[in-house]
């Protein structure tokens, strides 16, 4: 005798349902992306500043510039990555510099590539800075540009889910972190590498 399967509308079959708490398998490069946030995790205090524009303004927490930049270097290798001055698009100038009072306030559109072969990825973000010096004005425009960009990678996210707030006990009411022998961070000259970290090795 024949047997006949009777699938009721909206029903899967056992044996092609998916798995309980199934999850899609990461992407390669968020991987890496993961990897450069364990390396920020595991510097602990060392590598965040405590950000205040005004004394009567919020309390920020967030990583230092080139702790991001020691993360990527170290992950995706110095050649891994890059980023470039976006102009001569359309109106975009990429960069401009006004004088305020005195001093240089500068504006710069940046673009990072992240590259993991097969892939190159980009992703595009405005800095500023105000200096009384107009290339140290650009140099910080570029450098806050650049950090914001590799946010939008992911890199450094736990700045801006909140969770660097839980360091708040290492500053003072001055914004410095006081020198004390029961400092939790490790020393900004003895980064620790994630765990299971393999070094980068250019491709031939």
């Amino acid at each position: 005798a024949s047997s006949v399967t009777v699938l009721v509308l909206g029903t899967t079959p056992a044996d092609t349902a998916p798995p309980v708490n199934s999850a899609p398998p990461l992407s390669p490069l968020w991987k890496e992306v993961e990897r450069c946030n364990d390396f920020l995790r595991g510097a602990g205090a060392s590598v965040v500043q405590r950000i205040q524009k005004g004394p009567r303004e919020p309390v920020f927490y967030g990583y230092l510039p080139q702790s991001l930049f020691d993360a990527v270097n170290c992950i995706f290798g110095p050649d891994g990555w890059d980023h470039t001055i976006v102009s001569g698009e359309g109106d975009d100038r990429g960069v401009t510099v006004e004088v305020i009072d005195g001093k240089h306030v500068a504006t710069v559109h940046v673009d990072v590539e992240l590259r993991l072969p097969p892939l190159t990825v980009h992703r595009r973000a405005w800095g500023t800075a105000e200096q009384r010096d107009i290339g140290d004005a650009l140099n910080g425009a570029v450098t806050h540009a650049t950090g914001k960009a590799l946010s939008r990678f992911g890199i450094g996210r736990d700045a801006y889910l909140g969770r660097l707030a839980a360091f708040a006990a290492e500053f003072g009411a001055a914004g410095k972190r006081a020198a004390t022998s029961e400092r939790r961070d490790t020393p900004r000259t003895e980064l620790r590498e994630p765990s299971g970290y393999i070094p980068h090795v250019p491709s031939p």
